[in-house]
């Protein structure tokens, strides 16, 4: 019963707060305005950010074209073994916990 009033009552905060920031985020905006927030500045910050972005994304270019062909395949069979690794690990812990409760028998 705890744990039902505990979901509804992060339920009711969840919806209250996304019903105060719909509200209000144009008054938040409106005084953001109002004290003179340099648009000469923003657009610097921007042109920037812009610039910073296409640099990263160059690099990005770069080390996808230097990528070997052997980088990959060591990559699958890499991918290959997670699950094989899972299945082990879990069939190891269901063995511990057996034993465990042979212990206390």
């Amino acid at each position: 019963m705890f744990v039902f009033l505990k979901n509804i009552l992060v339920i009711v905060f969840i919806v209250g707060f996304v019903f105060v920031a719909t509200n209000y985020s144009g008054l938040l905006k409106d005084q953001i305005g109002v004290k003179g927030a340099s648009t000469d500045r923003a657009k610097e910050i921007s042109g920037q950010m812009g610039s910073d972005i296409g640099a990263q994304i160059d690099m990005v270019k770069k080390q996808v074209m230097d990528v070997k062909v052997s980088d990959l395949v060591n990559g699958l069979s890499r991918a290959q073994k997670i699950p094989e690794d899972f299945n082990k690990s879990t069939d190891y812990l269901k063995e511990q916990i057996d034993n465990v409760l042979k212990s206390r028998k």
